[in-house]
């Protein structure tokens, strides 16, 4: 009676619990897995219920998190078009070290660095001799003098304002050159 009462809770329990498990196992490797079949004593199929409810809520999350992963995508191809196409000259500078981090391609021009030569800058180097070095939370427009690679110095307007960047606390800044506009105004 004993190994009849046995085999009964075995077939009845164990062997839909078995095949829960085998199925959740056969199914893992998929995103999102399948749904497990539900059959067995009422506390099997409340336990397979609740797997399936598990399966739809990580679905759900896993969907969220890629539409959340586009859109950060989608706003990095927004910056860089708008970083890379401005017809002003753009840098990103580390708030702590001054070191230049990224460059537009109007600053490259209106500057004379090849790209990499500006990466390797600071902010001391592309200031002119005399002028302050504006610090990192100096976010105000400000006329300044700044030097381009031959030597010669171009008055500029910066405007400036903090970003995140890599992970790095940073300022990107904006420069119009007003040089030109001075000198037809001084006419």
């Amino acid at each position: 009676l004993a190994l009849l009462a046995t085999f009964v809770v075995y077939r009845r329990v164990a062997v839909p619990i078995s095949r829960l498990g085998s199925h959740v196992r056969s199914t893992a490797a998929k995103s999102p897995p399948d749904p497990v079949p539900v059959s067995g004593p009422a506390e099997v199929t409340d336990l397979g219920v609740n797997v399936n409810e598990l399966i739809s809520s990580v679905g759900r999350e896993l969907r969220r998190r890629e539409q959340a992963e586009e859109s950060v995508r989608a706003s990095e191809r927004s910056y860089r078009v708008l970083f890379e196409n401005s017809p002003l000259p753009m840098w990103i500078y580390d708030s702590d070290t001054h070191e230049i981090l990224a460059v537009n391609d109007a600053a490259v021009a209106g500057y004379g660095h090849s790209r990499e030569d500006f990466l390797a800058l600071t902010l001391a180097d592309l200031v002119a001799p005399g002028e302050d070095v504006p610090g990192a939370r100096d976010t105000e427009a400000k006329p300044s003098s700044h030097r381009r690679k031959d030597g010669g110095e171009i008055k500029v307007r910066t405007f400036a304002h903090e970003v995140t960047f890599d992970s790095r606390a940073a300022c990107c800044v904006v420069a119009e050159e007003v040089g030109e506009r001075e000198r037809l105004e001084v006419q």
